[in-house]
């Protein structure tokens, strides 16, 4: 991880590593390939399932990173079928209304239910699943390998 204090820094949730997120000077090349520090951490740590807090959002970010997913122009990308999504889903910190946003800045406050359903989705594979069909999570097109 750099000593830029600009980038947006994310935290393995498998290990506690702290990570750039997106970032440019953490990148490395292989195969010819951009590979963000995200990416190539999942790779070694969490057999390419990428599953890290966003500490600034409050946002759980989680993608399986396909071995052999090849970089393509966003054009090709938003009209192929190869599209990459992945979902942010709310952490179990929630603000006392008992949101996830924490726009407002508002203390956080750690909701054990709320972190007991995300650990039964987790043991039973279906995180990823579970926030692609719920209003609540994000679906993006990018280019994800540079995370």
């Amino acid at each position: 991880m750099s000593n830029n204090s600009h980038k947006e820094v994310v935290m393995c949730l498998f290990c506690g590593q702290l990570l750039c997120w997106n970032s440019i000077c953490c990148r490395t090349v292989e195969n010819g390939k951009n590979i963000g520090a995200v990416t190539k951490h999942a790779r070694e740590c969490s057999n390419s399932f990428i599953f890290v807090l966003r500490i600034k959002k409050n946002l759980i970010f989680a993608r399986q990173v396909s071995e052999n997913e090849s970089r393509t122009s966003f054009r090709t990308r938003i009209f192929s079928s190869s599209i990459s999504e992945y979902v942010e889903v709310p952490t179990p910190y929630l603000d006392k209304y008992g949101e996830f946003d924490s726009k407002s800045g508002s203390q956080l406050f750690f909701s054990k239910d709320h972190y007991d359903r995300l650990l039964s989705m987790y043991l039973s594979d279906e995180i990823l699943s579970t926030f692609a069909n719920q209003r609540q999570s994000r679906i993006y097109i990018e280019d994800i390998n540079e995370l």
